[in-house]
Order: C-alpha cells, then sequence, then structure tokens
C-alpha cells in the first residue's frame, strides 16, 4: 500500500510542477513579447530566448546546460547530418554562429 501511495504522490508532484512550469512559460513568453516591443537590444530578451534554447535542446535529448547550436556546432564535426543543416542555417543568419557557439 505505501508504494501506491508513493506513485500517487510522485504523480500529483509531477502534475504541480506541469502547472508551474506553464506559469512560468506563460510569463517568459509575455515578457519576451514586452522585450521585443519596448527594449529589442536589452538583455533580458536575450536571456529569456537562450533559456527557451536550452529547453529545447534538452527535450530534444541534449544537456540542459547546452544550446541546440553548441551541441549543433559539436555534433556538425562528427558528421551528423541534421547538425550541419542546422549550423549552415544558422551561419545563414549569423555568419560563423556555430563556431562562435562552440563550448570549450
Amino acid at each position: 500500500m505505501d508504494l501506491i501511495k508513493k506513485y500517487i504522490l510522485r504523480r500529483i508532484l509531477l502534475l504541480i510542477f506541469l502547472l508551474l512550469c506553464w506559469l512560468a512559460a506563460f510569463i517568459a513568453g509575455a515578457w519576451l513579447l514586452l522585450c521585443i516591443v519596448f527594449s529589442p537590444n536589452g538583455r533580458r530578451g536575450i536571456n529569456i530566448v537562450l533559456a527557451y534554447d536550452q529547453l529545447f535542446n534538452a527535450v530534444t535529448g541534449g544537456d540542459m546546460d547546452e544550446t541546440l547550436s553548441q551541441r549543433a556546432a559539436r555534433l556538425r564535426k562528427e558528421d551528423v547530418r541534421w547538425a550541419k543543416v542546422l549550423c549552415k542555417f544558422l551561419n545563414w543568419l549569423d555568419e560563423g554562429h556555430c563556431e562562435k557557439n562552440i563550448s570549450p
């Protein structure tokens, strides 16, 4: 019976965290919109975008402390196709983007 209680408690905690994550995503999105409109050169907007970038990288199996472009730059050297395509696109937007984001 104790195992069932732990199982149910864990599910309840995960649901609470899910709701908190949705709230945080909504707040971050609202702040990002405000930054785009009122402070496009400010640091807060960049920080929010980087946080989303790291989140997406973690969701797709990467390290939570690494951005998608850092991961792509690293994997491009290992001849991974999606990484090559992403780096090519990012380099089109920002020349040398993947090279600038390689972690030491």
